[in-house]
């Protein structure tokens, strides 16, 4: 097993779906772009995070990626697998930070 043993997914919203009206569907479907290979650490509890404008915000994962992970945006719904393809966490990104040798984002 190596450092990075999960897949990160990203929800892509950019293809929704319409009905034969043309009216948006509700349930916009599995659109899961695959960003690459993530560790997953589930944080302990009252975890939270210092963030601009004095703000805190609480967490229930960390996950970790390489430094040649893409930028993930806030508010954006993120979801992590194991190799097996269950479903590990699912949530939105609170923060992003690139580090000098890794990538976290908080969920």
């Amino acid at each position: 097993m190596g450092k990075y043993d999960n897949i990160l997914q990203l929800h892509d919203t950019t293809e929704l779906k319409r009905n034969e009206v043309g009216d948006l569907l509700a349930d916009a479907g599995d659109n899961w772009q695959t960003l690459g290979a993530c560790r997953e650490e589930p944080a302990g509890a009252g975890a939270t995070v210092n963030v601009e404008g004095g703000k805190t915000l609480s967490y229930s994962s960390d996950i970790f990626c390489p430094i040649t992970c893409s930028d993930v945006g806030e508010n954006t719904t993120v979801r992590v697998l194991d190799t097996k393809g269950k479903v590990l966490v699912t949530g939105m990104v609170l923060r992003f930070k690139r580090y000098r040798h890794y990538v976290k984002i908080w969920v």
